[in-house]
């Protein structure tokens, strides 16, 4: 048997992530923006599991505004502020 990095790391890893919950993307059936590493399915669907009062509509509008956002600045702050808990 040839040890090499996926062997030795890559799948123990992703089997370790698979057991505890964690699902595989593939990247050939990827559906997101690339260059905001964000899975667009899984962020609408997210959003409006976590706030039940917001519909699919509105998390795409929130996924836009996002989007804009991160064009124009930078890039972890923005989001955090967009879609963190708020300040008390």
């Amino acid at each position: 048997m040839t040890f090499n990095e996926d062997s030795r790391v890559k799948i123990p890893t992703l089997l370790h992530f698979h057991e505890i919950g964690y699902t595989y993307m593939s990247l050939r059936r990827l559906n997101g923006m690339m260059t905001l590493n964000i899975f667009t399915d899984i962020f609408i669907d997210s959003i409006c599991k976590i706030n039940e009062d917001v519909d699919r509509d509105d998390a795409a509008r929130l996924l836009s505004e996002i989007t804009l956002m991160l064009d124009n600045e930078d890039l972890g702050k923005a989001f955090y502020k967009k879609t963190g808990r708020p300040k008390r």
